[in-house]
């Protein structure tokens, strides 16, 4: 049963991930900052995708996926800044 909760739910956050929603990129080692500029440029469009979908979502389960990928990015993003912060001193 629990199982089955967790397969359902991964199928179905794999679902609203299909589409609109962009690869994400992996921070790297990038003396040039290169790969951390996209990685962020990638997270705020996801957080844009995941905005619009959420305003739009009816389904209670699926709003909660969106959400919770919302704010999974919206850390991703933080954490990119505020390395980029640190590396321009």
């Amino acid at each position: 049963m629990v199982l089955e909760r967790v397969a359902r739910k991964n199928r179905l956050k794999q679902s609203l991930l299909r589409g609109n929603r962009l690869c994400i990129l992996l921070a790297h080692d990038d003396p040039d900052g290169q790969m951390q500029d996209q990685d962020m440029a990638v997270a705020r469009l996801n957080i844009e995708h995941f905005r619009k979908r959420m305003a739009e979502e009816t389904d209670d389960t699926r709003l909660a996926t969106l959400r919770q990928l919302l704010e999974e990015e919206e850390e991703k993003l933080a954490k990119l800044e505020q390395q980029q912060h640190k590396g321009k001193h």
